[in-house]
């Protein structure tokens, strides 16, 4: 793992705009010009021959702690690494603020249509699904869902 110091001689952190630029130059990359590339949305950063996650690097540069848990994107931008947008969450709280998943016709979190055309919403607790209820509209459905999830989950609730 590399150490703080060794973070801060090769790499400049904008904390503003969460980006990484290098102080020094390396075999295809010249002093000054930004760190890393993007992978499935994320940054990652190869130091010393090992991979860092740019969130995770954001957070160690700025703390001089490694995170002891997940790093949660608060806007859900994976790429997005300032440091404002950063905190520690678990990997179920880092989960509350995913968005729909990828199979849900509606794209709506939460909710479902059921047969015979009403909205189901349910919620996921300590990995079980939940039922909230049947509704008339997606959109009543998906308000019973957010009630839910601020009860359950607080700051970590994607409203989308």
């Amino acid at each position: 793992m590399i150490t703080h110091a060794r973070l801060l001689e090769v790499l400049e952190y904008d904390r503003s705009m969460g980006v990484f630029v290098w102080r020094v130059g390396r075999q295809k990359c010249k002093a000054g010009s930004a760190a890393g590339r993007i992978n499935i949305g994320y940054v990652e950063i190869t130091i010393d021959g090992k991979m860092y996650l740019g969130h995770r690097l954001a957070w160690f540069y700025v703390y001089g702690t490694w995170p002891e848990s997940d790093i949660d994107h608060k806007d859900r931008n994976r790429s997005g690494n300032w440091i404002d947008n950063l905190r520690p969450a678990t990997t179920q709280q880092n989960g509350f603020n995913r968005g729909a998943q990828e199979n849900n016709v509606l794209g709506i979190k939460g909710v479902c249509v059921r047969p015979g055309g009403r909205y189901q919403a349910q919620i996921s607790k300590n990995g079980r699904n939940r039922y909230i209820g049947m509704f008339d509209t997606p959109e009543e459905a998906h308000a019973a869902y957010l009630s839910e999830a601020e009860k359950h989950h607080g700051e970590f609730i994607n409203k989308e």
